[in-house]
């Protein structure tokens, strides 16, 4: 099936309701995972997903929607070190024996959950250009993917992420894996279902610090092998020049104006914007963004793909907007994340405080230079926001607070200091919780208790049953 094929049967399958029934008729009906390593002991360790389950993606054997968070009992007792959600997909990194292996599940059409039925060899044909009818279109429970790779090496995974329809996954050794649909890093547009390495960082003597993913982005942090101090911001996907016009990469572009900062501390991608925390060599520092801020869009039903040429530069001169940290009582190096959404953005400091800042439209040529971020929340490990809610995760305890739907639609840089300074939200676990990722339909979160805490409540408590303010 070729891609143009590929996207028109993608459209009716989603708009007129076409289903695996449709599909060729040589496809296997379900695939055969592989449970995670427990090592015997008692279940403490959850993974729980809830929102819309179409092709799987929730991980329960189903395509069942789930109003309330269930236990992916599939995944009980497996250590997780990382969890990402797509559109249609969800994926971790488990550690099994010290080894980080990444597992794929929901929707397979795109090869974005990772799943391959057949034996696929180094240096294989892209799927964008062949046909993938013997791989599966949706895979229901979590499944481990097979890297393409000799046998003899071990890639040990730490952290996985998803864009829209595709996923990254970063290895301790700093070395990238990339498979789904699109722009992967490795020169070409394609459909795939392996998991294969990015040359690019290896043949640039780059190691990878860090990853991100949005839309059709993929954002790295990476370093030179002789100067591990020095950090530089990859990019590629599509994304919007500064005068707005749609480009594409589907190689690695180096973000040559955050080259500006001695130091970067934080960085973070939307579908369209990307963000930048770093510190000069006067010792000041900013939050630089690049590109145009979607305040409005929709939930995507297939993969962006437009015949257009390679760009070579990607936002050479300077930032679309920025945020001066002058006196705002932290620095650069204090932002342990940064989350776009919409209009308006977080960053997330080292010591729990959360500060929004409200972003107006920077598709202008000139760069805007915005207000001080304002306080919004204490003692927040982590926090995970798009168009199904937010997701928080608090300190000391470990208790994951939602905000659904309702909430989300009219959340803007206007609003979004009332609504979590209320903070009304649904607690989902009340200790224990690890790892949160908040999609466009679903969410993922994670859960370690020791042996005699107690259970989880996440299964006990519908959404709306505990309220809590903090």
């Amino acid at each position: 099936m070729n891609a143009m094929n590929k996207l028109a049967f993608s459209f009716m399958r989603r708009t007129l309701g076409l289903n695996k029934a449709a599909v060729a008729a040589s496809k296997p009906a379900a695939a055969v995972p592989v449970s995670p390593d427990s090592h015997g002991r008692p279940a403490t360790k959850f993974v729980f997903s809830f929102g819309v389950g179409g092709d799987g993606k929730l991980g329960h054997g189903d395509g069942d929607s789930q109003p309330r968070p269930k236990r992916i009992s599939f995944l009980d007792g497996a250590r997780i070190r990382s969890v990402s959600v797509g559109v249609q997909h969800s994926a971790a990194v488990v550690d099994e024996g010290g080894l980080g292996v990444l597992y794929g599940w929901g929707s397979n059409f795109y090869g974005q959950a990772g799943f391959a039925t057949t034996d696929q060899k180094m240096g294989s044909a892209a799927f964008f250009t062949s046909d993938d009818s013997d791989d599966l279109d949706a895979v229901e429970l979590p499944s481990r993917l097979k890297l393409l790779k000799p046998d003899a090496i071990d890639v040990d995974m730490r952290k996985v992420v998803c864009g829209d329809f595709h996923s990254a996954a970063l290895t301790k050794e700093g070395t990238l894996w990339t498979w789904g649909a699109g722009c992967l890093g490795r020169t070409d547009e394609l459909y795939d279902s392996n998991a294969i390495l990015v040359p690019f960082f290896p043949e640039k003597e780059r190691f990878v610090v860090d990853v991100k993913a949005a839309g059709t982005l993929t954002v790295a942090l990476a370093a030179p092998a002789n100067s591990p101090s020095t950090k530089e911001v990859y990019v590629w996907g599509y994304f919007q020049d500064a005068e707005g016009h749609l480009r594409k990469s589907t190689t690695p572009l180096l973000l040559a104006d955050a080259l500006k900062f001695d130091s970067i501390s934080a960085f973070s991608t939307s579908s369209n914007t990307i963000a930048v925390a770093g510190t000069y060599k006067d010792g000041s520092s900013a939050v630089t963004l690049y590109g145009k801020w979607i305040k409005d869009y929709e939930q995507p039903m297939y993969p962006t793909f437009h015949e257009m040429q390679n760009v070579e530069q990607i936002y050479p001169y300077s930032p679309s907007a920025t945020i001066s940290l002058n006196d705002v009582g932290f620095n650069a190096a204090d932002i342990k994340d940064i989350v776009l959404f919409r209009d308006f953005g977080a960053l997330l400091l080292h010591d729990g405080k959360l500060y929004g800042f409200a972003v107006p439209d920077i598709s202008e040529t000139a760069p805007t230079t915005l207000s001080k971020p304002y306080i919004l929340l204490i003692d927040v490990q982590d926090i995970s926001i798009n168009q199904f809610g937010i997701l928080i995760r608090y300190a000391p305890d470990g208790a994951i607070h939602y905000h659904p739907t309702d909430s989300i639609e009219h959340l803007n840089a206007s609003n979004i200091e009332n609504i979590l300074a209320k903070l009304g939200g649904d607690i989902l676990v009340e200790r224990g919780g690890t790892l949160v990722a908040c999609g466009w339909d679903h969410a993922l979160f994670a859960q370690d208790l020791n042996e005699d805490s107690g259970i989880s409540v996440a299964e006990e408590n519908s959404p709306g049953d505990h309220k809590t303010s903090k």
